[in-house]
């Protein structure tokens, strides 16, 4: 399946991040104490000084690339501007129709469409909103290796991309918070299946934050 929904729109080339400068900037404020401590020959506060001072330079440097990127967002079209900053809105409606029960799996990572909700392994459930509550949902989804919720109880189904974690599904919750699933690919079926299951049979839009490949 070349052509799906679940991608947004490509950016002009001047807008892109510059992300070979922005890892430089990082790399190098994060070596600032020990450029400093070699500097002065010692493990010292003189040098630990030093470094610090070092390091700012580089994160002066990545605020500019920052503002720079804002500031060339900002002169796109409106509806391109909201698509890569609050995420690509893919309509419930429109898209392939998928019988329930339906199931994408790949190990122990799986995630089950039903027709009156969602039931996911224990081990592809990251997190659930709340705290005390979602500790005591969390162990019995533990306890019984699976966790179930309605679609009722579900607003949209969005595709994240994290940079300190794995990436996840972030699903929202009509009484608050959000239900995060880990992101995988399935063994039998691809993203794209999952995603028009999720539209057809839970009736959930699809926000893309990140870009899903073709199945």
């Amino acid at each position: 399946m070349a052509d799906h929904p679940y991608k947004r729109t490509p950016l002009p080339a001047a807008p892109k991040p510059r992300l070979g400068a922005i890892l430089a900037c990082l790399a190098t404020a994060l070596a600032g104490p020990f450029i400093g401590f070699a500097v002065v020959g010692q493990v010292s506060e003189a040098g630990l000084l030093l470094g610090l001072g070092l390091s700012l330079l580089p994160l002066a440097g990545l605020a500019v690339l920052v503002r720079q990127y804002h500031r060339r967002l900002r002169r796109l079209p409106p509806a391109l501007a909201a698509e890569w900053m609050q995420g690509k809105l893919v309509a419930a409606a429109g898209g392939p129709v998928v019988t329930a029960p339906w199931r994408y799996a790949c190990g122990k990572n799986w995630i089950e469409l039903r027709s009156d909700g969602v039931l996911v392994s224990r081990h592809a459930l990251l997190a659930l909103p709340g705290v005390a509550e979602a500790m005591g949902r969390l162990w019995m989804a533990g306890e019984i290796g699976e966790f179930f919720i309605e679609w009722a109880a579900l607003g949209e189904w969005s595709v994240c991309d994290e940079s300190d974690g794995p990436d996840t599904y972030r699903v929202s919750v009509r009484d608050g918070g959000w239900v995060h699933l880990r992101r995988f690919r399935g063994e039998a079926a691809g993203e794209v299946a999952l995603l028009d299951a999720v539209r057809s049979i839970g009736g959930l839009p699809v926000r893309v934050l990140a870009d899903v490949a073709a199945d």
